[in-house]
């Protein structure tokens, strides 16, 4: 019996100290993504130049980041925009004054809209917290096919850095950087009507 006692004791001792241990992390977690959220949403009216990168090409622009809305300008090598509601996309191309408009909700574009402006991703990723970096990841579904996504943030201060997406056929990093903050878009500056209506 005092055996017994003994072990229930010291078993008890591991669990409280396992308890410490790990509680201030999942605190620590939780503070992390509040700030994220934070300046998440301070994100508003800014933009920031981006790189893109599937490995073999890469692409040039500037994203700005609406209060509902989300604008994408390739410059490099073609000149394209984007601009993105929570369920409708108008895709661009300038070279052939052309738009097409697209619903987001099965799309992939989907998933930088929520990374961007939708809080609720951060609560529901994985948080990895590094020397200089806080990552974020997340899985998803998408007609059938799973992809993951990988946020990367610069940590003091924080600065979104990097978007990372993989799939079966699929495999590209964003990064961003001279992110300006507090811009005034002019009225129609995320318009979802085709500049080239009238042509």
């Amino acid at each position: 019996m005092q055996e017994k006692d003994k072990y229930l004791e010291k078993n008890k001792l591991i669990l409280f100290l396992l308890l410490i241990l790990l509680t201030p992390s999942n605190a620590l977690a939780s503070s992390i993504k509040e700030l994220l959220i934070q300046y998440n949403n301070d994100l508003k009216n800014s933009s920031a130049s981006f790189i893109q990168t599937d490995g073999t090409t890469i692409e040039e622009g500037y994203v700005y980041i609406g209060t509902k809305r989300l604008r994408v300008d390739y410059t490099k090598p073609n000149k394209i925009t984007i601009v993105l509601s929570d369920k409708k996309g108008m895709y661009t191309n300038h070279s052939l004054k052309e738009s097409q408009f697209f619903r987001t909700e099965k799309s992939l574009v989907k998933i930088f809209y929520k990374v961007l402006m939708d809080s609720t991703f951060i609560n529901n990723t994985e948080i990895n917290l590094m020397d200089n970096t806080i990552s974020l990841s997340e899985s998803f579904v998408i007609e059938k096919e799973i992809f993951k996504i990988n946020v990367t943030y610069e940590n003091n201060p924080i600065s979104l850095r990097k978007i990372g997406l993989s799939g079966t056929n699929i495999n590209f990093n964003i990064g961003f950087f001279q992110h300006k903050l507090n811009k005034n878009y002019n009225r129609g500056f995320f318009s979802l009507i085709s500049p080239y209506l009238n042509n």
